[in-house]
């Protein structure tokens, strides 16, 4: 007597399986040594360009403007990857539904 049944799995693939910002790979890697390395070079300047920078007029606008684009580039290159992977998954129809995969074994 043949006995054939059937292996059915459903696959849901979530954006979090395929990015996200602490998964440990090179690219992650690379992103959060760069912005690492940006914050060190921010904090540097500011430390020693501080007293000069609020002698001035503006002093604090200056201040403040590099501290939002070090807010900017620091949410650029951790966020925006894992942005780009959510829009994919919205854009898609595909990738929104479970799949189902059958397989007969016999």
């Amino acid at each position: 007597m043949e006995d054939n049944r059937a292996l059915v799995v459903d696959v849901a693939l979530r954006p979090n399986d395929v990015y996200t910002t602490f998964r440990w790979d090179r690219r992650n890697l690379a992103s959060w040594v760069t912005a690492i390395v940006l914050c060190l070079i921010f904090y540097d300047l500011y430390k020693d360009a501080r007293t000069t920078i609020l002698s001035l007029e503006a002093g604090q606008s200056i201040l403040l403007i590099m501290t939002l684009l070090l807010l900017f580039i620091l949410f650029g290159l951790l966020l925006v990857p894992y942005l780009g992977v959510r829009a994919m998954f919205r854009k898609s129809p595909a990738m929104t539904n479970a799949r189902r995969y059958m397989r007969l074994r016999m």
